[in-house]
Formats: C-alpha cells, sequence, structure tokens
C-alpha cells in the first residue's frame, strides 16, 4: 500500500516545472560537492564515524557531530570505490531529492500546484537549504523527516483512525530523533499540533509516542551503555545558561537564525557575530567593498524580517485553512518556549527546516496572484530565482571556505612528516583524514594537546613540525617557518 501510493505521487508529480526544479537543484549540489572542500564537521563525521564502521557509529558519542543515522548511512556509501569525499557526501544528495519532492508533493495538496512550484524552488535554493543539500551533516535528513512527519499528521488529522499514517508517523520520528536529538524541536509541536487540531487525546497517538520513545531509546542503547545517558542530554555543548542571558539572546538568536536560512548574515559581515548593535552594522555596511549594494541588502534583510514577524502575529487573521494557522502557529511559538525551559540556544542550522514555512508564509499574501500565473511566467519566476540565488550562495559560500583554505595549506606543509605536534582539534582532525584518505605517511605521528606552547623549551628534536593555534603561542625567541592567519608552523 505504501509503495502504490508513493508510485501515483510519482506520477501526478511528473510534470515540467517539478522535474526543471529538481534537475537544476540536484546537478547544482552535485557540482558543490564535486568542487567544494570538505568542511571540518564533515571530516570529524569521517574521521570518528563513518571510516570505522556501522558499529562504532551507533556506540560512540563523544560529541555533537555524531549525527547517529546519518553517520550510519556515510559509513556505507564511503565503501563505494568512488572519489571520497563524494561518498561522504552522497546520502545527502539523495536525501535532498526527496525533500524536494515531499515538500512540493506536500505543497501541492494543501494549496496548488503553482504554489507548490514557487515556494519549493525558493525554499531550495535558500542559503541553508542548498549548504545541506551536500554537505554531510544530519540537517539534511532531519528536514526529510519534518517533511514526512508534518505530511503524516495532516493525513492523520483527516483521518486518525488509519493505522497507516501513524506507521509513517512514527518512522519519522524515530528516524529524526535517532539522527539527532535536537529533532525534538520538531517532533514536539508536530504532535502538538495533532493533538490541538484532534483537540482531544487519542490512544493512537499515545500508542504512536509510546513506541517512538521506546525505540529511541533502543536505538541509543549502544551509546547509552558505552559514553552514558549524559553524553546524549547533559553534554558540554548543551548546558542550560543564565537565564537573563537566555532571554537577552534570544531576540538576536532568532534574527540570526532568519539571517542564516535566507542568506543575509554572510552577504555583510562576519557571519559568526551573534550579538550586533545597529551602530556595529552601520559601520560594517561601509567598510564593504561595495557599500551602497551592501547598506541595499541590509535594508532588504531588516524589511523582510519585519515583513514575516507581522505574518507572524496575523496568522489567525490570514486567509488560511484552519490546519494551517495552527501548524504554523505552533512552529512559531512552540521551539522558543522548549529553549527557554531548557535555557539553552541551540546552533541555528538546528532550524534549517524553517526555510520550508517560512518561504510558504512569505508567499501567502500573493497566493491568489500565483494561482492565476500561467505556465511561462511560473518558469520565468523559477529562473529568476535560480538566476539570483544560485550565484549568491556561490559568493556567500567563499566566506565559509577561508577557514578550510588555510588549514588545507597547512596540512599540505606537513602530511610528510613523521612525527606532528598539534594543539588545534581542527588540524588534528584534517591531518588525520588527510592521512587516511590520501595516504600520505601512514607512518605519521600526530601528538594532539590542547595546551599552551612554547617552542623556545620545547623538545623540538621529538617533532618535525610543532604547529600550535597563535593564542595557545607562549614563544617568545622562536621564529615560525610559517604563519597564517590563526596558527604558527614551527
Amino acid at each position: 500500500m505504501a509503495f502504490s501510493a508513493f508510485k501515483k505521487r510519482v506520477k501526478q508529480n511528473f510534470e515540467f516545472h517539478f522535474i526543471f526544479l529538481l534537475s537544476v537543484s540536484f546537478i547544482f549540489s552535485v557540482y558543490l560537492a564535486l568542487t567544494l572542500p570538505l568542511y571540518v564537521d564533515e571530516i570529524i563525521t569521517y574521521v570518528l564515524f563513518a571510516s570505522k564502521g556501522i558499529l562504532t557509529s551507533i556506540s560512540y558519542y563523544p560529541t555533537t557531530n555524531n549525527h547517529v543515522f546519518h553517520s550510519i548511512i556515510t559509513s556505507i556509501s564511503v565503501l563505494l570505490p568512488f572519489n571520497k569525499p563524494f561518498l561522504i557526501r552522497l546520502p545527502v544528495l539523495i536525501e535532498n531529492v526527496f525533500v524536494i519532492f515531499f515538500s512540493y508533493s506536500f505543497l501541492k495538496e494543501y494549496f496548488n500546484k503553482n504554489f507548490a512550484v514557487i515556494s519549493t524552488t525558493l525554499c531550495s535554493f535558500l542559503f541553508m537549504s542548498v549548504h545541506y543539500s551536500f554537505h554531510s551533516r544530519g540537517y539534511g535528513l532531519g528536514f526529510l523527516f519534518f517533511i514526512l512527519s508534518t505530511y503524516s499528521a495532516f493525513k492523520i488529522t483527516n483521518n486518525y483512525k488509519n493505522p497507516y499514517y501513524w506507521v509513517y508517523f512514527a518512522i519519522a520520528n524515530i528516524l529524526g530523533l535517532f539522527t539527532m536529538p535536537s529533532f525534538m524541536y520538531s517532533s514536539i509541536p508536530i504532535n502538538l499540533f495533532i493533538l490541538l487540531s484532534l483537540k482531544k487525546v487519542t490512544k493512537e497517538q499515545i500508542i504512536a509516542n509510546l513506541i517512538i520513545i521506546l525505540t529511541v531509546l533502543l536505538l541509543y542503547t549502544p551509546i547509552i551503555t558505552v559514553n552514558g545517558l549524559n553524553a546524549l542530554i547533559a553534554n558540554e555543548f548543551i548546558q542550560p545558561q543564565d537565564r537573563a542571558l537566555f532571554i537577552k539572546r534570544l531576540p538576536w538568536f532568532i534574527y540570526l537564525t532568519y539571517e542564516r536560512i535566507f542568506g543575509f548574515a554572510s552577504l555583510l559581515y562576519e557571519p559568526n557575530t551573534a550579538l550586533r548593535s545597529a551602530k556595529l552594522a552601520i559601520i560594517n555596511i561601509f567598510k564593504q567593498p561595495f557599500p551602497f549594494y551592501s547598506f541595499f541588502i541590509t535594508t532588504l534583510d531588516v524589511l523582510m524580517f519585519i515583513y514575516l514577524i507581522i505574518l507572524i502575529i496575523l496568522i489567525p487573521f490570514l486567509k488560511l485553512e484552519n490546519r494551517i494557522k495552527l501548524f504554523l502557529a505552533v512552529f512559531m511559538l512552540t521551539p522558543p518556549f522548549i529553549m527557554y525551559i531548557h535555557s539553552f540556544i541551540p546552533f541555528s542550522r538546528t532550524f534549517a527546516f524553517y526555510a520550508f514555512m517560512l518561504t510558504m508564509l512569505l508567499l501567502f499574501p500573493f497566493k491568489l496572484f500565483i494561482t492565476k500565473m500561467n505556465g511561462k511566467l511560473i518558469f520565468f519566476i523559477q529562473l529568476l530565482i535560480m538566476t539570483i540565488l544560485i550565484p549568491s550562495y556561490c559568493h556567500l559560500i567563499k566566506i565559509y571556505e577561508v577557514d578550510e583554505i588555510e588549514v588545507k595549506q597547512i596540512v599540505n606543509k606537513v602530511n610528510h612528516s613523521n612525527n606532528v605536534f598539534i594543539n588545534s582539534d581542527i588540524l588534528f582532525y584534517y591531518l588525520a583524514y588527510d592521512i587516511k584518505v590520501n595516504n600520505n605517511n601512514n607512518n605519521t605521528k600526530i601528538t594532539y594537546q590542547i595546551v599552551p606552547v612554547n617552542v623556545d623549551t620545547i623538545n623540538k628534536r621529538n617533532f618535525n613540525y610543532v604547529i600550535t593555534s597563535k593564542d595557545l603561542d607562549s614563544s617568545k625567541f622562536s621564529k615560525p617557518m610559517y604563519s597564517s592567519e590563526r596558527f604558527n608552523v614551527y
């Protein structure tokens, strides 16, 4: 039944605008996967988990970098005989095809074909959507399971007695939570949406969630056994913050997440800047090579954010189906409340899947106009979106490549050495990856300690190279043979 329903959906979606969108998105993602260097999180995923097989992926959790289900899939894909960086990214490329397919399918069913085409095209080419369409992390899977969970939830609210819908819902949530615990920012709101839509607690929902909880606990048993429960729920990266500081940071986090999703933050200034005043923003604008262009983008950034906030406030008054209103309202309000209870602000990329809802909300006021468009105009708008956002991503990603280029230059200088001392985690993982994948020197011994280094006193004879972060380098007399922005090489 499930396969026949999927086959029917494929036939229904086999239309020119959809195929064009899917083809361009896939080709662009493959191009990025082949041409852009691996980023440190991808390298950590490979070095610590995927390269060591499925057993390590399901049982070793020293850091939140282990998006477990993603690591399992990647540990299989890297066994194929092909370019290793591409194989590391292959699962995400395939996942993105399904993200686009189910996003389009959902919007077509609950809005109309034209709206589905434009909204899915815009969503698919936003900065964060493109980034996790090839970037080997679990956020693409998180996006996919969010869409599947949402689709199932809407079916459930039509007919909660149908057991198949609950099975799909349970599978999506189990695999989402098994990918990363932060999937709770999707799982909890979607459950609340079902509860409020049905206006009652049903035994079906209770049973489904018991199955989800028990299955997820069972899947995480190897990690809990090896690393302890705190590795998942109380590690150093998810510690509660001071409540006053949390309240102060939350509005900026919401704004930063919006900027990251739409790709505005990286256009203007340092992308890691979270708390910035209006004065600092203005100063940074006029430091840009093209200050008036930057001013225009900043203005667009702020106005679009205000526009979205107004739409969110007006959700109860929009001419939308009540379930869509409830769905949007629940997802806009629940995650901040969860964060408040935990007193913790996660990574903005945790909410990459919000691109789906924000583009839908952004375009809704134009729904009637979009509905009346003919096929040629829809195609023109698709082309316009791609023409603007594809070069935009290619420009923005150069900001993020700077660190990778710097580290790769250092790795290339030392990868034939027998003994290297490193006090940088980023450099350690890059060098370990280079040795493992490129087999430049399997005899290389890496001494890795995050400690201050004084090359004046260290026994340099024990090492071919000493590589230290500048902020941990206390040497006064020794001169580095090579120096980059962040590192010294002796």
